[in-house]
């Protein structure tokens, strides 16, 4: 199954806000699910943290640059 994020479930998922409901957040991580994500993705989040809307557990480079997970696009 394939499944595209926009970036606020992204920051969701990625920061574990309880706000993604529990069946969304179980599809994204079964091991059969691809996850597409838009590259403009990262330009929202540098918006919204810049913005104080989200706050990254660290620096917005290190905090894409250190993920396990990736997003595809």
């Amino acid at each position: 199954m394939s499944l595209l994020l926009d970036t606020q479930a992204l920051l969701w998922f990625l920061l574990d806000n309880a706000r993604l409901i529990n069946k969304a957040r179980t599809a994204i991580v079964e091991l059969e699910t691809q996850i597409i994500t838009s590259p403009a993705s990262l330009w929202e989040t540098a918006i919204k943290v810049s913005l104080c809307k989200y706050e990254l557990p660290e620096p917005f480079d290190l905090f894409w640059d250190d993920l396990s997970y990736k997003p595809t696009t």
